[in-house]
């Protein structure tokens, strides 16, 4: 927490092994003059996984579950699991890459990669899994709540997944300006008149 990067802080760590080796300099010395060569090959950067996609665009890596594009969908995947981050593969070519999610039993989902199969079963929308995800910042989270107070429970999930799904095919950062203005004049974020403040391109 006293380091605003990761890169700021392994640039200290270097330095504070740095100034405790240069004390060892001369024993270290030593120790590799009566030392042999010995065959030393590099370990692998990763290992390989080849999980298959879900119908709800999700994979199972490292025994974590992750989101992809629903393009993938049904696909068998090779993701290459580094020790920081996750790259996944389709018959050799780069699709994405994403954080490696430390543990078990843990979920990394993208709204972007799943909207379209909400979308063709809203009535799923209640009762998913993932559904915290659903909601990337405190104003769609409003939005949603608000939603619930005015209409039916089917109108509202219908009405937020549009909502969502606009916001992954123009600028999140847009609906979000476009939902914080409506909460702030008490206007309930119906779809329609959420495409009125955030019209698309």
């Amino acid at each position: 927490r006293d380091f605003a990067e990761l890169e700021e802080y392994e640039a200290f760590l270097h330095t504070v092994l740095e100034r405790a080796n240069r004390l060892r300099t001369k024993r270290l010395g030593e120790e590799l003059g009566v030392m042999r060569v010995l065959d030393v090959r590099l370990l692998p950067e990763y290992v390989t996984e080849q999980p298959r996609v879900t119908a709800w665009s999700t994979v199972q890596v490292d025994r974590n579950t992750y989101s992809v594009p629903s393009r993938l969908k049904s696909r068998k995947l090779v993701a290459r699991v580094y020790e920081d981050h996750i790259e996944i593969y389709y018959h050799g070519v780069y699709q994405l890459s994403m954080p490696r999610l430390t543990g078990e039993c843990k979920h990394a989902i993208n709204y972007r990669h799943v909207i379209d199969s909400l979308l063709r079963k809203p009535g799923a929308f209640r009762h998913y899994k993932y559904r915290s995800d659903m909601f990337p910042s405190e104003p769609f989270r409003w939005a949603y709540d608000t939603l619930c107070e005015h209409c039916s429970a089917r109108s509202a999930d219908i009405e937020y997944l549009r909502i969502l799904s606009h916001a992954a095919k123009t600028m999140e950062s847009t609906v979000e300006k476009a939902l914080v203005e409506l909460r702030q004049r008490g206007i309930a974020p119906r779809w329609n008149v959420v495409l009125e403040f955030a019209p698309g391109p």
